[in-house]
């Protein structure tokens, strides 16, 4: 699993990339090749119109299968983190499901065939 990243004003940008490194590696479980997935990663500051900042965790999976897309917008920077995780792990998810049952239909189907 390789990762790229690009961090703008953040001023502990090893916490960050420690912090990104350990939710990407839970949603390892969910790909179908996970050695050959890559992952692109922006994490950014950005001044908001009150006097607080808002944190954007973006990220893109890149893998053999599919490419999953995510934001996370949020008041702290790990809060941001785990929205993008949250959102990516249930796209991965909702797409493993839609593989499972198309395998399993392909199954019935196959079975009907050799019924007859």
């Amino acid at each position: 699993m390789e990762i790229k990243y690009k961090i703008s004003d953040i001023t502990d940008e090893a916490d960050a990339r420690a912090y990104v490194e350990k939710k990407l590696a839970m949603l390892e479980k969910f790909m179908e090749d996970p050695k050959n997935s890559h992952w692109n990663v922006r994490i950014a500051r950005e001044e908001s119109s009150s006097t607080a900042h808002v944190f954007t965790a973006e990220a893109t999976l890149q893998a053999p299968s599919k490419n999953f897309g995510a934001t996370g917008k949020a008041d702290s920077l790990y809060a941001a983190i785990d929205q993008l995780k949250d959102d990516i792990k249930t796209k991965m998810i909702k797409h493993k499901g839609k593989r499972v049952s198309m395998l399993r239909k392909g199954g019935r189907l196959a079975k009907k065939m050799l019924q007859r």
